[in-house]
């Protein structure tokens, strides 16, 4: 085994391997062997953020001091200067177009950057991104692609569908205007984890909120999944919640 002090992202790549970012770098796991990509290996810092996988199947590293391209075992270093909206990247995100976003949810100058396979374009709050802080990424099953954005008590979340931008806050159904988290669920339905209001959820006509006072384990949802049996799983700052697909009134 290994020991990973803080670790904030993981990926299972399309060759087997599993990818795990910590604050020591990012260690890869075959199956067999242990090894880590690190500042001496190309990357700009040790302390990982974010992982994805590109469309050609090269790996993208978002760190607090730049994000690292990397494919064969080297590594190309984008930072503001090289035309990301901001040298952190703390969520990444590969669409269906095979468009790679970068966000930075870490600092409160905030960004979003998408990469085309050649160049970087940046998407700023002139663009009517609500707010520059984003935190999460999804597209939805009809293409859209949602920004979870904000920091402290403001923030919306942002559907972009490649020409629009529009955006809901609490007054439209969200818990909580700062949108930590977002999930999409077998039936379509949408699910945006606030900071400190619990979670909201939409299924394109209604709006349902789930906070402490109606059985969730926290007021901040991080964490979301679904498992084959339709059973959905929320991680919060105070354990974790189980919404059956059988009851779904009934939190456990």
């Amino acid at each position: 085994g290994k020991a990973f002090r803080f670790v904030t992202s993981l990926l299972a790549a399309r060759d087997g391997a599993i990818w795990i970012g910590h604050a020591g770098g990012a260690s890869r796991f075959d199956g067999n062997t242990w090894s880590l990509l690190n500042k001496e290996g190309g990357l700009p810092s040790n302390h990982i953020l974010a992982l994805a996988e590109g469309g050609a199947g090269e790996l993208w590293v978002g760190t607090e001091a730049g994000l690292a391209r990397c494919q064969a075992g080297v590594c190309a270093t984008y930072k503001k200067q090289d035309g990301l909206a901001s040298d952190t990247v703390s969520t990444l995100y590969l669409d269906s177009q095979g468009l790679l976003w970068a966000g930075n949810g870490n600092s409160s100058g905030g960004g979003l950057s998408v990469w085309d396979g050649e160049i970087w374009r940046i998407y700023s709050t002139s663009d009517r991104l609500v707010h520059p802080v984003v935190n999460a990424i999804l597209e939805d099953r009809q293409g859209n692609l949602w920004f979870g954005t904000g920091f402290a008590a403001r923030g919306a979340a942002t559907r972009f569908d490649g020409t629009n931008w529009t955006s809901i806050t609490r007054a439209d159904g969200l818990a909580g205007d700062k949108v930590r988290s977002l999930f999409q669920d077998a039936s379509g339905a949408l699910w945006f984890g606030s900071e400190y209001d619990g979670v909201a959820r939409y299924d394109g006509h209604t709006w349902l909120t789930l906070n402490i006072n109606n059985g969730l384990s926290g007021l901040e949802v991080k964490a979301m999944l679904q498992t084959p049996d339709g059973d959905l799983w929320l991680g919060t700052e105070n354990g974790i919640t189980r919404i059956s697909a059988l009851a779904p009134e009934r939190l456990q």
